[in-house]
């Protein structure tokens, strides 16, 4: 099992942990980059403006929390940093720890002027349900403004990380009963995924699961409002407007060694390796 989670006593003579498998070396957004370092905790932190390089090594505080089982954990042994934004004070970090109590998610607050970390924790969040199989790392994780957004099992949330807290994007739900009502009945589970932003704009994805391939509808948003789709079949691109017309279509087949995955790709300025 991953070494984020902890194993319960009824296990522990049979189960085996792993190393954090999603720990990424290297992240980073716009104007910012953090790199973890040999040391334990220990990450340089690049920020970016105009043109201009500020780099600091910083060591992320010990802390300790309780799980939704009521013992206590520490976060720096179930979760890691899995996205950064550059804000207005420093940056702050996105940290997902996973317990078998569930997730829990914190933003790391860095001030730049005192050179210290704040922990705080984004919730209690209700509702929604973290995955630690799919963890919100930076290839997956979107920011607007200063905020992430993140994936969850069912509808994206936005953390805010100024006042920290969230809120549930469920627009996405109405925009796809409406739009692509096909994912609500697909025998597999779709989940919604997040491709992306581009300035203000996020990119927002549900595959449909076929025989012959697999198909995705990709929904763009600004403010709230829904203003485009594109929905890519096996054989074309479809590109509809938001009262659910076709106003262009371009006849592109999916490569045929492409039977599970993506061949369309949009700016993302948040990643890692």
């Amino acid at each position: 099992m991953p070494s984020y989670l902890e194993v319960s006593d009824k296990f522990k003579n049979f189960v085996k942990k792993a190393d954090f498998y999603f720990q990424p070396k290297t992240i980073w957004g716009q104007d910012v980059k953090l790199v973890k370092s040999d040391e334990e905790n220990r990450y340089k932190l690049t920020l970016i403006d105009g043109g201009k390089t500020d780099e600091k090594e910083i060591t992320i505080p010990l802390h300790t929390f309780k799980g939704e089982d009521g013992k206590e954990y520490e976060a720096t042994k179930c979760g890691t940093v899995t996205s950064v934004v550059k804000t207005s004070y420093g940056a702050a970090m996105l940290y997902p720890c996973f317990t078998l109590g569930g997730g829990k998610l914190f933003i790391l607050k860095y001030d730049n002027a005192s050179e210290s970390i704040k922990w705080q924790e984004v919730g209690p969040i209700k509702g929604i349900e973290l995955s630690p199989s799919f963890p919100p790392l930076a290839n997956r994780t979107a920011t607007i403004g200063e905020n992430f957004i993140v994936r969850t099992q069912t509808n994206p949330i936005e953390v805010y990380t100024e006042k920290v807290g969230y809120k549930i994007i469920n627009n996405i739900s109405d925009f796809r009963k409406k739009y692509a009502p096909e994912t609500l009945n697909s025998e597999f589970p779709e989940y919604i995924d997040i491709l992306g932003s581009y300035n203000d704009i996020l990119f927002l994805s549900i595959p449909v699961h076929k025989n012959e391939g697999t198909e995705l509808y990709i929904f763009a948003v600004k403010d709230d409002k829904l203003i485009g789709i594109m929905h890519r079949t096996i054989n074309d691109i479809e590109i509809i407007d938001t009262a659910g017309n076709v106003v262009s279509k371009y006849n592109m087949p999916k490569a045929k060694t492409l039977i599970g995955e993506n061949d369309v790709y949009f700016p993302n300025v948040n990643g890692m390796d």
